[in-house]
């Protein structure tokens, strides 16, 4: 019997937090070590699709918002690296030959990626790598006294304690704060936490500055963030996500968007497969007609609140008349223009009408073949309007469902979309050629 998924909130930073959090991050760990191989030295040679696999199968066991696909991805690489961190300590010794180590081969991991490892283990790299890892350890001067539990969860106990979101000040000298032993109470680093309560009894009005006008804990610990988060806020968001001092750029709402959206989405994918099940008795019914005899019926139009068919094949041409080519670079050099051509439907667009319901991976229409979010194909008729015009061809309307690179500008005008995570859940254009079919992770009875 399927058991139900466990659902677990997310804050506004998407990360989790309730009971339930510290094992949602344990889960993702055992996913990455039954999914993604340690072989590979870097992150970000890790092959995309096993990162997103990651992804597909805690979807199977819990109720997650596209909201928390940071949290899942960055939770994967720590969850990778302590990983490999654990074998190193446990299974390598430098003393036995390889051919004795492989005796301590991990059963999952294979024969030719343990030897991988083992061999990079050996080189000059990886020593120079490890001496500068544990010089860096020794700086770090400030231990987090919370155990498994992270600072999104510590901040909202504390905000249902206090009744109120705790300051950055607060989350701090909570998480470096001795819970028991004999130095029970004592503050870690005692200095620091000595300096912050000074200062909020000293400038009283800085407790009222947000983190985007220089909060306390900046104010007295610097204003500058590390590269790629910020201070107590724990994984995930990142100083441009909220807009700290210094940072350069638009500061990303994207998120909050995201938030509402997301709560809508699955009202609208069930009411897309309706219409998508609609679309497909409507073309049975019309191929049973034509095999009878009826060869002047017109095919169905999209169902997803396209109006292509009642544009007549004269308007159609009246724009052609004032386009030239397939594509032109609209006033922004950023986004491209669909252009029609007379007749666009032939052979192979009835081909592509199998792709109708797939899920697929939409790569970048620029640079590196990079995926940059997932989604659902809708519509591959050319007719089909989408942003106030056709598609025209070699080009698919799709829905996202899932925003991987959130920064990806669209490639084609569309409303007032800009970014590839203005448009989760929305319909948009994308060309075919950038379009390569994804099967999701099987959802499996029972968990683990």
């Amino acid at each position: 019997m399927n058991k139900p998924k466990i659902k677990i909130p997310f804050n506004e930073h998407g990360q989790p937090i309730g009971l339930d959090a510290t094992e949602f991050a344990n889960f993702i760990g055992t996913l990455v070590r039954k999914h993604i191989p340690p072989k590979t030295i870097d992150w970000r040679d890790v092959d995309e699709e096993k990162k997103l696999l990651v992804w597909d199968y805690l979807q199977a066991f819990y109720e997650v918002d596209s909201i928390a696909l940071r949290y899942v991805i960055n939770t994967s690489l720590r969850k990778w690296k302590e990983w490999k961190a654990d074998l190193k300590k446990t299974k390598f010794d430098p003393e036995l030959t390889d051919e004795e180590l492989m005796h301590e081969r991990d059963e999952r991991i294979s024969e030719a990626d343990w030897k991988e490892l083992l061999k990079y283990w050996r080189s000059p790299e990886f020593e120079a790598r490890s001496c500068t890892a544990k010089e860096n350890r020794a700086k770090s001067t400030v231990p987090h006294t919370a155990g498994s539990k992270s600072h999104a969860r510590v901040t909202q106990e504390m905000a249902d304690e206090l009744g109120y979101a705790p300051r950055r000040d607060e989350v701090f000298i909570k998480t470096h704060t001795l819970k028991k032993g004999p130095n029970k109470g004592q503050h870690v680093p005692e200095a620091a936490s000595v300096i912050l309560l000074r200062a909020a009894d000293d400038h009283p009005d800085w407790k009222e500055k947000s983190l985007k006008e220089g909060d306390l804990f900046a104010r007295v610990v610097g204003l500058k963030e590390p590269r790629g988060r910020v201070r107590v806020l724990g994984l995930g968001p990142t100083p441009q996500d909220v807009g700290t001092p210094g940072t350069r750029g638009k500061v990303s709402t994207r998120v909050l968007v995201e938030m509402v959206a997301r709560r809508e989405a699955e009202h609208r994918m069930s009411t897309l497969e309706e219409q998508m099940q609609h679309m497909e008795q409507r073309m049975n019914k019309m191929q049973e007609m034509m095999s009878q005899g009826g060869h002047n019926l017109e095919a169905p139009s999209s169902q997803h609140g396209s109006n292509s068919r009642q544009n007549s094949r004269a308007e159609i041409e009246e724009e052609i008349d004032g386009e030239d080519g397939d594509e032109e670079d609209s006033e922004d050099g950023n986004v491209q223009r669909r252009k029609i051509v007379a007749n666009p439907r032939n052979s192979s667009t009835q081909q592509d009408e199998s792709l109708i319901g797939m899920n697929v991976l939409l790569y970048a229409w620029t640079g590196p073949e990079t995926p940059v979010a997932k989604a659902t194909v809708l519509s591959v008729d050319p007719d089909t309007i989408v942003g106030g015009e056709p598609l025209g061809p070699g080009t698919y309307e799709v829905i996202v469902n899932v925003a991987i690179k959130r920064d990806t500008i669209l490639p084609y005008q569309c409303e007032d979309l800009l970014y590839i995570s203005d448009a989760v859940t929305r319909s948009i254009a994308w060309p075919s050629r950038k379009i390569k079919p994804y099967k999701p992770a099987a959802s499996t009875s029972s968990r683990r």
